[in-house]
């Protein structure tokens, strides 16, 4: 093992120091993982292959390892202790419950603690069997860092990990921050020069990239702009906050809409942001996120919002029914909207009715089903013609 990580760290500094020549850093770390494992290793996929027999190797010897890629440079951390704890975690969202392996006695720490000299390092991360937290990398295990940093940033990627397929790497890290943000409170100003301090226009820093769209999107909702944030830091407390919080429940929404477009009706697919001239957030005049209560029978949620000035061609209501896989469902609802019942008693995953706003509008739900259920409803502007 020790010379595995000799070749490693001889990789990561040929590959930061000289990044014309990264191609043949990577080559050269095939060679040298090739004949420590008896067999060459002639490119990326091959490599790819062969991290499950060093993993096995590692084991052998007393090691635990994580490997694959951590963008851009390929991955090796080397721990001997894992400790493993059951936890509930309270997300903008949900809550979820996640196993969290707490691994410590590090050898190597990666190429993020290498680059950095030990100032900066992986604090963890998410496959589909858990969280995983490096252990050194915190001060404590019990203040708000940990629980919004690690915790709360992880267990967003385990449930958005389970909830929506394919997300991009940045995508993740976009909705993590976005949630960190959240929550944060007496970690909020340091959670933020976090975010602030490393940006990225290139998707090729997964990280960065996501910091930027995060910083942009929140300051964006709140009028404001990047240096607000950043620099400037006038937006702080409750309205950041809501605002990383609003911008999460648009994500989501989005996410929800476009979740197995197949069973959607056709009139809600029609709803082209593109064509009205909007970026970013689709045109919502709505949007808000009904979870159903403790006991199992129905109970009736309410909420009041304000419309002005009223949008052209509004609107369609949209109700998307759990997490749009089928599961969180609620088992029946009906929703009320300024006193007309727009949505009668029904159970399916989507529905789609037009409606009619004022300036201010009162709308509530009656709902039943289990703790974990929600029902996720969406006024978006009309973009059909009028007749």
């Amino acid at each position: 093992m020790a010379a595995l990580t000799k070749n490693y760290v001889e990789y990561w500094q040929r590959a930061l120091t000289k990044p014309d020549e990264r191609d043949d850093a990577e080559q050269g770390l095939r060679g040298a993982a090739g004949k420590l494992l008896g067999h060459p290793i002639t490119n990326d996929k091959a490599f790819d292959s062969a991290e499950d027999e060093i993993t096995t190797e590692a084991e052998k010897r007393g090691f635990h390892v994580l490997l694959g890629r951590t963008a851009p440079l390929r991955e090796l951390m080397l721990w001997r202790k894992t400790t493993i704890e059951h936890r509930q975690v309270n997300l903008p969202e949900t809550q979820q419950s996640v196993t969290v392996n707490f691994l410590d006695d590090f050898v190597l720490r990666g190429w993020g603690y290498y680059a950095t000299c030990g100032r900066r390092s992986a604090g963890g991360w998410a496959t589909e069997h858990g969280l995983f937290a490096v252990v050194p990398a915190y001060k404590s295990l019990q203040d708000e860092t940990f629980s919004v940093r690690f915790l709360a940033h992880e267990s967003q990627h385990f449930a958005d990990k389970r909830a929506f397929k394919n997300l991009e790497s940045w995508e993740l890290e976009y909705r993590a921050k976005l949630a960190e943000l959240a929550l944060a409170d007496a970690s909020q100003a340091s959670t933020a020069e976090l975010i602030c301090e490393n940006r990225s226009a290139s998707k090729d820093s997964p990280h960065g990239y996501a910091n930027s769209r995060v910083v942009g999107d929140v300051t964006k909702l709140s009028g404001l702009q990047p240096h607000d944030l950043c620099e400037e830091k006038t937006l702080i407390g409750p309205p950041l906050r809501d605002a990383a919080k609003q911008v999460l429940l648009a994500d989501t929404q989005k996410r929800l809409l476009r979740a197995q477009e197949t069973n959607i009706p056709s009139d809600i697919r029609k709803l082209d942001i593109q064509k009205l001239g909007f970026t970013g957030y689709p045109p919502l005049a709505y949007d808000h996120i009904f979870l159903s209560c403790p006991s199992e029978g129905a109970c009736t949620r309410t909420d009041k919002f304000r419309i002005d000035p009223m949008p052209p061609g509004c609107c369609i209501l949209t109700v998307s029914n759990g997490d749009g896989r089928g599961t969180a469902e609620v088992r029946s609802y009906e929703i009320v909207l300024n006193g007309k019942r727009v949505v009668a008693s029904s159970k399916t995953r989507y529905a789609n009715v037009p409606v009619r706003l004022r300036a201010s509008n009162t709308i509530r739900v009656v709902l039943s089903g289990g703790p974990q259920s929600k029902l996720s409803v969406l006024i978006a502007y009309d973009p059909r013609p009028s007749k």
